[in-house]
């Protein structure tokens, strides 16, 4: 289900089925609020899966593939600047299949191992390091001659367009729909059967 038809349902729903000049929700208010919903319904279908399948994996028809990222090298360390904004999904699982030019992979270094990365650099040559920091990955154990990098990442829903398919894994569509609409309902002034008549117009 692609952002624009799920923010359409929503839209029509919480409407009263009739769009109208006087709906108190917009469509704008929705595609504010989709975000919360889409990683709230990723990171519920994350347990679920991790639970009865033990599969920590999200589907890869969700990822965009990025592909000759230049590093940057600087006087402390090196990173790339991501190429779009990534789902803050648990264990960093919105970047993944992280390698460079040279065909060395990087995987990525929570903040409690901050302090040993310098141990696990020289413990695992040809294997190189990322931290997800400020819209980069700072990069740890390159190769002198490495010059980019490739990687997969799921794009958060903030930089989506509506012809983009949401991120949701099937079934999940409709606990993102259900949770937008009861939320946008309960937020309503008056009863959600929007009033379709001309304001305007004389009495009969």
């Amino acid at each position: 289900m692609t952002i624009g038809v799920l923010i359409e349902e929503i839209f029509l729903k919480v409407n009263g089925d009739k769009p109208s000049p006087d709906g108190a929700v917009m469509r704008s208010d929705i595609r504010a609020m989709l975000p919360a919903a889409i990683n709230y319904a990723m990171d519920t279908a994350y347990n679920i899966n991790l639970k009865i399948e033990g599969d920590r994996d999200y589907p890869s028809e969700f990822y965009t593939v990025f592909e000759d990222v230049a590093i940057v090298r600087t006087e402390r360390l090196p990173y790339i600047a991501l190429m779009a904004g990534t789902v803050p999904l648990k264990g960093g699982a919105g970047v993944r299949f992280v390698y460079d030019d040279c065909g060395n992979q990087y995987g990525p270094v929570s903040d409690a191992d901050m302090g040993s990365i310098e141990y696990y650099s020289k413990l695992t040559p040809g294997m190189g390091w990322y931290r997800k920091k400020d819209g980069k990955l700072i990069l740890y154990g390159v190769n002198p001659l490495a010059a980019t990098i490739n990687y997969q990442a799921i794009t958060k829903v903030e930089d989506l367009d509506d012809t983009d398919e949401a991120p949701l894994q099937a079934g999940s569509e409709n606990d993102v729909l259900m949770l937008l609409i009861n939320w946008f309902s309960n937020k309503l002034p008056y009863n959600t059967l929007v009033n379709t008549r001309d304001t305007n117009a004389a009495d009969v």
